[in-house]
């Protein structure tokens, strides 16, 4: 990817003063003004379009490569740090799939517990949170900048717990009707349980379409700048 050219034959390296050059059979860009400045480090052979060490080269090349890029910020990173975690990914993937069976099994008896508590929880964390304010309100001098900070956190929290707490009564038949229907659905969603795979398939589709584009990103970023050279 470093000073990348296109040739109409693979380089290969050389020890006297040509020292691998391209021997004017390379198309020009920015990073290779001239094709008989460019050297080759290393013997080529190609592969997919694009000029590799050969099998002898090859661990040489790569110990090159992955210290280059373990100097790079941003995608070469990014190429290093997968390459390093691929193993916890995919074990992750795969714990996330039985994950969504256990939670799809047991919406069938906590749709209605669950929803519930998590509207309590959230009405606790707003009154914890408005206590919490006033009581370290009550370490700072009072009129102080830092006293006036966290009396106003306290306050906004508590007016909001209060509005929450009144919109919650107001919508209390609604809020039933809601968790009515979502009981339902997890009924559904744990009867046809197989609708888990629809997430998995299209993924399992997308993974060719994105190897393909990375082809072709590679491709396109390791022509440079071309500049046109009449002959």
């Amino acid at each position: 990817m470093f000073y990348a050219v296109c040739v109409s034959e693979c380089p290969q390296s050389m020890m006297d003063d040509l020292s691998g050059n391209y021997n004017d059979k390379c198309k020009t860009n920015t990073d290779i003004p001239s094709c008989n400045a460019a050297t080759a480090k290393y013997n080529t052979e190609p592969q997919m379009g694009y000029c590799v060490p050969t099998k002898e080269d090859s661990l040489e090349a790569y110990n090159m490569i992955k210290e280059e890029l373990d100097k790079q910020s941003g995608m070469g990173q990014y190429i290093v740090q997968l390459k390093a975690s691929w193993e916890a990914i995919a074990i992750m993937s795969f714990v996330t799939i039985l994950i969504s069976l256990l939670y799809i099994w047991l919406l069938k008896w906590i749709t209605k517990p669950l929803l519930y508590v998590s509207m309590l929880i959230i009405l606790l964390c707003f009154l914890v949170m408005a206590a919490y304010g006033y009581m370290v309100a009550q370490e700072y001098e009072k009129d102080s900048d830092d006293w006036k900070m966290a009396m106003a956190g306290a306050i906004f929290c508590g007016i909001v717990a209060v509005l929450y707490a009144v919109c919650i009564c107001c919508c209390w038949k609604n809020i039933s009707l809601g968790a009515s229907i979502m009981e339902c659905a997890s009924e559904f969603v744990a009867s046809n349980s197989r609708i888990v795979l629809v997430p998995v398939i299209a993924y399992i589709l997308v993974v060719p379409i994105f190897v393909m584009w990375t082809f072709v990103a590679v491709h396109i970023y390791s022509i440079g700048d071309v500049t046109f050279v009449e002959n």
